[in-house]
């Protein structure tokens, strides 16, 4: 079968993006921009999944904008939970020359994900070259673990799980405000090995093809497990 995903020598580049109320109203995004551009051929065809707010259109249509004002061509809506077939879906993906993980919860998100058995294919994708783009809770999907309660006043009720595993980190996104509890529980939970990266609003990060980070649009803060609590320190360009 014919396919869009030319073979290449290394994986794409993934682009984790916070957004955030300080991505609303600022025109092209220029980190969005630059992801655009890692793209064959300009105005680059979009897969964009929005598992993670289960496929809201309203939500589509503000990610829609977004990517249309900063290059993106024709967007390819990756309908998980919300009518897609087996078959729309594949086409759509066939068709990508990138991938935009939109936000909303990243437990539902991931559940889409694995329900229609998709990671697989999101990952060969990945190998194959095509550039992966996250804001919000699609930037930890594209991460590589998160974490959920049983109980969600109880900490000692918190547990990992998988996440996509595109770019070799977690991350959390705009919970300046929280002091990014959730990441640092989860830093807790796995233990040493781990790097974690704290994005605030309206930053990200660039995540090369050998785990190289550069982080875009304002101050980032890399997060590691260490002698029994979390060392913060700043994710320097």
């Amino acid at each position: 079968m014919p396919t869009a995903h030319k073979h290449v020598e290394k994986a794409g580049e993934v682009t984790l993006l916070a957004g955030g109320a300080a991505w609303r109203g600022r025109g092209a995004d220029p980190a969005l921009a630059a992801a655009l551009r890692m793209a064959d051929g300009h105005a680059p065809r979009v897969a964009y999944i929005g598992a993670a707010n289960g496929d809201d259109a309203q939500f589509r249509r503000w990610g829609e904008t977004v990517l249309r004002d900063a290059g993106a061509g024709e967007i390819l809506n990756v309908a998980l939970m919300r009518g897609g077939s087996a078959a729309e879906v594949g086409q759509a993906l066939e068709r990508a020359q990138v991938v935009f993980v939109s936000g909303g919860d990243v437990e539902a998100g991931m559940s889409a994900i694995n329900h229609r058995a998709i990671g697989p294919r999101l990952r060969a994708m990945h190998a194959a070259g095509i550039p992966f783009i996250g804001v919000s809770a699609g930037s930890i999907m594209l991460g590589s673990f998160w974490v959920r309660w049983k109980s969600p006043s109880d900490d000692s009720s918190a547990a990992p799980f998988g996440c996509l595993g595109l770019a070799p980190y977690i991350c959390d996104t705009h919970a300046e405000d929280e002091d990014w509890a959730e990441i640092k529980l989860l830093l807790r939970l796995l233990g040493a090995g781990h790097t974690g990266y704290a994005l605030p609003s309206g930053c990200g990060i660039r995540v090369a093809a050998d785990g190289r980070v550069t982080p875009v649009g304002g101050t980032v803060w890399r997060m590691t497990w260490k002698d029994h609590g979390v060392r913060s320190e700043r994710c320097e360009r």
